[in-house]
């Protein structure tokens, strides 16, 4: 298997900056890959951000909830969004180009 990163000649886009693209932007500056993010609010969070989401966590949570509840929130988030349709579990990836 070639562990090194693949050589990129163009800017990435990151759409949005909720935790995860962070975390994707964290790993493209670590492959030195460039890229721009672009946020539709103020500030990043996505929907960990109960001002800028229309899908806030529930009221009942505690400040800091515990894996189990940001688990079912997000599992809650991608039925109530539709998002599931999007995407296929068990899957593994060979390649990407």
């Amino acid at each position: 298997m070639n562990n090194s990163a693949p050589e990129i000649q163009e800017r990435v886009v990151i759409i949005g900056a909720a935790p995860t693209s962070l975390a994707t932007a964290r790993a493209l500056s670590n492959l030195g890959v460039d890229f721009d993010i672009y946020e539709k609010h103020s500030d990043v969070g996505g929907i960990c951000d109960p001002e800028n989401s229309d899908s806030p966590m529930p009221e009942d949570y505690p400040d800091y909830p515990s894996a189990k509840q940001i688990l079912g929130y997000i599992r809650a988030f991608t039925r109530m969004r539709l998002i599931r349709r999007c995407y296929a579990l068990k899957q593994l990836m060979a390649a990407v180009r």
